[in-house]
């Protein structure tokens, strides 16, 4: 099991390929059975995901700096009447973000919000998001309707994994997104 777990991490060039590498080394170790190099193993390890966690707080409270100077930004420019949060290049894995820039929930466009009611960015840890401001005449007109579209096109599965245990619900009565996302 602690194999299987360790094979998902660093997929799609998550920022885990150190990490990953120690896990596997200490699940070397720990099948040799020799106490020195599974103390080392150990050692490296806690070392890696100590790492690993200060990179993603720096990541994340980056992320968080950029964001509130976005919004401090198109939140004083009369011209700007939304943003759009585009997928970074180096999005791993599915979850809030693929929500958040493929949905039009506003009937804005895909992935446009207005200014002052989107969802707080950055959206979870580690989120590489880019945020656009969006002009006068680039967008449709606001409409709310466009959340229940989308949700009510979503797979199952892909609803399970926006809503958890709610996606049933939601499914039912889209306008709850906000209460369970």
């Amino acid at each position: 099991q602690a194999e299987r777990e360790v094979r998902k991490l660093s997929l799609n060039e998550a920022p885990t390929k150190r990490l990953k590498a120690s896990y596997e080394s200490l699940i070397e170790a720990v099948k040799g059975g020799k106490q020195s190099a599974i103390d080392k193993a150990v050692d490296r390890a806690i070392n890696e995901k100590s790492y690993y966690n200060a990179q993603r707080l720096v990541r994340t409270e980056t992320a968080k700096a950029y964001g509130d100077s976005f919004f401090d930004k198109i939140l004083r420019d009369d011209d700007v009447v939304g943003y759009q949060s585009v997928l970074s290049p180096r999005h791993p894995v599915p979850d809030i973000c693929d929500f958040y820039a493929t949905s039009d929930l506003y009937g804005m466009g895909k992935g446009i919000f207005p200014k002052s009611q989107g969802a707080p960015y950055p959206y979870h840890p580690n989120c590489l998001c880019i945020l656009k401001p969006v002009y006068r005449g680039e967008a449709g007109q606001l409409d709310d309707k466009g959340a229940a579209k989308y949700i009510k096109s979503l797979s199952d599965e892909k609803a399970k994994a926006l809503f958890g245990s709610n996606y049933e619900t939601v499914k039912q009565e889209p306008n709850l997104w906000r209460d369970y996302i």
